[in-house]
């Protein structure tokens, strides 16, 4: 509900604008982004109060490894909204997005699909399970996977270090310490640049 009242009272403040509502979330959290924004669309918190003279909003849930949240009823449900999409980010490796699966009756819900494959990555230790469901592994691979048949270029000038805050998949030849993101983040410091390297002095 609290979601709900602040989506609304932002689509107040900035009625006069052109506006769209985006959710996002990973695992667990991407399965609550669908159920959020098909909420706020079957409940017109997409719509402006002065209706008469504005469109709805657009409303887009962006997923990465969400697992399935219903059946082909709720499917059919969520794309009879017009204004209402999902975007999922999958990694072709992780398994979290084909469960529970069909047998249960569960199906994947997305308008579009965006598909990944950390196995390409020439900076990451290959067929590695801690990089198929990890979200830093994801992001990592959006900045660079270019789908089947290319090779893997980060486009994006995201920090690799960033794939070994939680986890160890980086190679050898990145000097970064394994699950860095702790307690003085094992001598990691992050520069003026965004990126983060190893403060690796000597007294």
């Amino acid at each position: 509900m609290q979601v709900l009242e602040e989506v609304r009272r932002l689509m107040e403040l900035h009625k006069d604008e052109v506006t769209s509502i985006t959710v996002t979330g990973h695992s667990l959290g991407a399965s609550l982004a669908i159920l959020n924004t098909v909420d706020m669309v079957a409940n017109s918190i997409n719509v402006p109060l002065d209706s008469s003279k504005q469109l709805p909003r657009p409303v887009t849930a962006i997923m990465f490894a969400s697992p399935q949240v219903g059946n082909n009823k709720f499917k059919s449900a969520f794309a009879s909204f017009r204004d209402l999409h999902a975007i999922h980010v999958k990694n072709a490796p992780d398994i979290i997005p084909t469960l529970p699966g069909p047998l249960l009756g569960y199906v994947d819900v997305a308008t579009a699909t965006v598909p990944i494959n950390t196995n390409r990555s020439p900076y990451l230790y290959p067929n590695n399970r801690d990089t198929y469901h990890n979200l830093e592994c994801y992001l990592h691979g959006v900045a660079g996977d270019k789908g089947d048949g290319m090779d893997f270029k980060l486009v994006v000038d995201r920090d690799v270090a960033l794939v070994n805050k939680k986890v160890n998949v980086l190679k050898d030849q990145y000097p970064v310490p394994a699950n860095w993101y702790v307690a003085k983040n094992k001598w990691m410091v992050k520069g003026t640049d965004g990126h983060w390297k190893l403060d690796d002095f000597k007294e």
